[in-house]
């Protein structure tokens, strides 16, 4: 099993438009923020023939202070504010595939040249997950009121505006297919069949008809409408 952790430095980005010199808390004219990645992924083989790649994928976002937005009543408008104070998002996925070659073998047992074709089939599988962050047990996004009736409501992330984005508001669960092939020529050379030609040299001459042709789709459970991705 193979991990990997990279930690970015704290960031700092200034607003250009900001000429003010009285004196400010930091986070009113400064964007910042600090992430942290870890990546773990191993191999499985069975059956000897059958490989399956997993891996895992977590991230970890550091602030210094979320998006508050409320609903002003009195001039029916949402106001959105800065509010300071350290607060944390995290996201992750993880994915595992399964794969597999196999190979066809076409001679010709009448060819004085010894002609015979080689394809080989490259099959793969694989199955993605990824959580929806904007739901309620996470805690990363809020609602808020739009409109005066109290009726309509729109979903946003608290750390909306943070240099390292936010984590993400939908579901992924993508199962994928693969299927590539390849196709190769070998044929004798003519000057193999002479007396003289040195034995020690390659007798054949090979060469490729397909070069790794590949079709692939995939499929997301979570989505509620085109979930088959084209071909």
């Amino acid at each position: 099993v193979l991990f990997s952790l990279t930690s970015d430095t704290i960031s700092f980005f200034a607003n250009e438009n900001d000429t003010a010199l009285t004196r400010r808390p930091v986070n009113e004219f400064f964007n910042n923020g600090a992430r942290h990645s870890i990546q773990g992924n191993t191999s499985i083989k069975l059956f000897k023939y059958l490989n399956i790649p997993i891996s895992f994928d977590y991230q970890d976002l550091w602030y210094t202070e979320r998006t508050l937005k409320v609903w002003d009543a009195e001039n029916e408008q949402v106001v959105t504010s800065q509010v300071p104070g350290f607060i944390r998002a995290f996201d992750y996925s993880a994915n595992v595939n399964a794969t597999t070659v196999f190979y066809g073998i076409y001679g010709f047992k009448r060819s004085r040249r010894q002609t015979a074709f080689r394809q080989q089939f490259n099959l793969s599988m694989g199955y993605t997950y990824q959580p929806d962050f904007s739901t309620e047990n996470f805690g990363f996004y809020d609602k808020v009121q739009t409109d005066a009736t109290g009726e309509n409501f729109e979903t946003y992330s608290i750390f909306s505006g943070g240099i390292y984005g936010s984590p993400g508001n939908s579901e992924r669960q993508s199962i994928t297919f693969g299927l590539g092939s390849s196709l190769e020529m070998k044929t004798r050379k003519k000057e193999s069949f002479e007396p003289d030609f040195d034995e020690s040299q390659d007798k054949f001459i090979r060469s490729k008809i397909i070069d790794n042709i590949r079709i692939g789709t995939s499929y997301n459970l979570a989505a509620d409408s085109l979930q088959l991705a084209p071909i």
